[in-house]
């Protein structure tokens, strides 16, 4: 079943992570609490993807088209999607520090903050979001991107970001990217609500938060004090 092949195939883990959509197929063979188990571990890995059960080969056409890129041209679903996003991901990483145990692995471990990885610690893929309240240098943060793609890329299995941009403020700026590729820059017509602040969506292997938080701090110019944890939703 689904889960016995996430056990089984790292790779499998890893295609889960980096997925914008993710299509749960022979749903009828398998029994209601299967699922749901299926589900729950998806989310671990993934808070930020749609999940949507098939029976029977039945799928509508919507479940496989569309995502954030059809989204870029309307700003106020984009933002929305932002907000979700970085709920359920506070939410999953909430649940897992509830419910999580600690990994024999020193790797597993952020020295700084004593991180403790849950049931769906998946070879230490993790998930974590950013928001920041100033407006940011569009070379500055370019710069952060590129050195996280050229030294980073081969962990930062997904990448989101909804950006304020100081020279452009009244068009906020999405970013995306998988591991070493980074799609161009997509500019948004306006904000659609009076907050502006950037948000970031992160799924990594084995990069701690504070990697992020400390690059961004060192490359982008954003102070520490600037960088909130969203609240889960």
């Amino acid at each position: 079943n689904g889960e016995n092949t996430l056990a089984r195939h790292p790779e499998a883990v890893k295609q889960a992570a980096v997925a914008d959509r993710l299509l749960l197929t022979k749903t009828d063979l398998s029994d209601a609490q299967s699922l749901a188990r299926l589900r729950a571990r998806l989310s671990g890995i993934n808070p930020t993807a749609t999940i949507t059960a098939c029976r029977h080969g039945d799928l509508a056409p919507k479940a496989i088209f569309g995502g954030l890129s059809q989204l870029d041209a309307r700003s106020a679903d984009t933002v929305a999607w932002f907000r979700q996003a970085t709920a359920a991901v506070e939410r999953e990483a909430r649940r897992a520090g509830q419910h999580g145990v600690d990994c024999d692995d020193p790797a597993c471990r952020d020295p700084a903050h004593g991180l403790r990885y849950g049931p769906n610690h998946d070879g230490r893929i993790q998930t974590f979001s950013i928001i920041i309240s100033k407006p940011l240098s569009w070379a500055a943060f370019s710069q952060w991107l590129e050195y996280l793609a050229a030294m980073k890329g081969e962990d930062l299995l997904r990448f989101k970001g909804l950006v304020h941009i100081a020279e452009k403020p009244e068009t906020p700026v999405v970013v995306h990217g998988v591991q070493h590729v980074f799609h161009p820059p997509r500019e948004l017509s306006r904000w659609p609500s009076g907050d502006r602040r950037t948000r970031l969506v992160f799924i990594t292997r084995g990069i701690p938060r504070r990697v992020i938080e400390e690059t961004l701090s060192k490359f982008a110019a954003v102070e520490q004090s600037r960088i909130e944890r969203p609240a889960a939703a």
